[in-house]
């Protein structure tokens, strides 16, 4: 953690940022949880992620329905924000304005077992499943490219 925050301090934000809610568990599917991250929309340098406990639900296998939408920060000349919401039920294909967040969900399901869909392999607690997504963030950032 201490190289990526020394990697990153003198880095300057020059693109629009994606920020979107990753969720996965910890112990039980029946806690589950939501990793926001905030990643640089042309770069997907992923900047940021933190951790949200969710309310406690029901496991309904039935239950398929969309998050209502995801967020697009837009910077221009460092001294404004704009909000834009994107919904989530756009394809996930190049065109989608938050690819960046879509690339970096796909490739944490598919490289990280804590959170494979259908597993018995998950994180047990909160700070072992941060501690393997910031080294997970300095691979994805410089060493994947």
């Amino acid at each position: 953690m201490a190289i990526s925050s020394q990697l990153t301090q003198d880095i300057r934000i020059t693109e629009d940022l994606v920020a979107d809610g990753f969720e996965s568990f910890v112990s039980s599917q029946y806690l589950p949880n939501n990793i926001n991250i905030l990643a640089g929309k042309d770069s997907q340098f992923w900047f940021l992620s933190d951790y949200s406990q969710l309310t406690r639900k029901a496991l309904d296998l039935h239950d398929h329905s969309e998050r209502e939408a995801t967020s697009l920060y837009s910077f221009r000349e460092q001294t404004s924000l704009k909000h834009i919401r994107i919904s989530s039920k756009l394809a996930r294909t190049i065109t989608n304005p938050i690819l960046s967040v879509n690339y970096l969900d796909r490739e944490l399901r598919k490289d990280n077992s804590d959170h494979t869909r259908e597993t018995v392999q998950f994180a047990k607690n909160v700070n072992n499943l941060m501690d393997r997504l910031a080294i997970y963030r300095l691979y994805h950032n410089f060493i994947k490219p």
